[in-house]
């Protein structure tokens, strides 16, 4: 982010592998990005109280929130709170997580802030999750990336969406990468560094965030 053309400077801090050793580093945070394993290696679970309250507490504070690939399937024991926060889970026996080919993403909601400077994508190989639980009947999800999974039975599932909670914080979740060379896709970047903008609660510029990869040749 810190090498985007077109946005404010902003402080970040990363964790690597790692719950913060002291969780307090996280109050000044305007938005958290998780991408990490999911389920019983999920680093929000019941495991660690402190690792569910301090997450609680932030977002019924506004917090921001995005969530990556295996980051987007809590335990049913934490469910409720993602449910909360981020409005959808892959869940334990009821999602699928299908490979796929050369598949294109759409974008159900193309004037949505995030999808400023983003236009519809092919991928050449991912792992997506579908058959996402969200709530029934609930209106502050809005489907942000769509696409047609399973391969082998086709019909069109939300794989990246976006959530404003009523206490003011905003979330997005996309079910991928499973490749880091999805993020050499400008597109997918690009709505990437939207998301965290706009969970941040920062402006998201007219033709979305600028920015470019160190390398040509992507990393699986």
């Amino acid at each position: 982010m810190e090498a985007a053309a077109n946005v404010p400077r902003v402080k970040t801090q990363i964790y690597l592998d790692a719950w913060p050793k002291d969780p307090g580093e996280l109050d000044g945070a305007a938005t958290i990005e998780l991408l990490w394993e999911g389920w019983g290696s999920h680093l929000v679970n019941r495991g660690n109280a402190e690792k569910v309250q301090k997450p609680d507490q932030l977002m019924k504070r506004g917090v921001g929130l995005v969530c990556f690939r295996a980051a987007t399937a809590a335990e049913d024991n934490v469910e409720e709170y993602f449910l909360e926060w981020l409005g959808g889970d892959k869940k334990i026996g009821y999602s699928l997580h299908p490979m796929a080919r050369n598949i294109s993403l759409t974008l159900p909601s193309p004037a949505h802030p995030l999808c400023r400077g983003v236009k519809p994508m092919t991928l050449p190989e991912e792992e997506f999750y579908c058959e996402i639980l969200f709530r029934p009947g609930d209106k502050r999800t809005t489907p942000i990336l769509a696409a047609m999974l399973p391969p082998e039975r086709p019909e069109e599932q939300i794989v990246g969406w976006a959530c404003e909670r009523a206490d003011g914080g905003r979330a997005f979740a996309y079910t991928g990468p499973h490749y880091h060379a999805s993020f050499h896709n400008d597109h997918f970047r690009r709505l990437a560094m939207n998301a965290i903008l706009w969970t941040a609660k920062i402006e998201v510029p007219e033709g979305g965030v600028q920015s470019t990869v160190a390398t040509e040749d992507p990393v699986r």
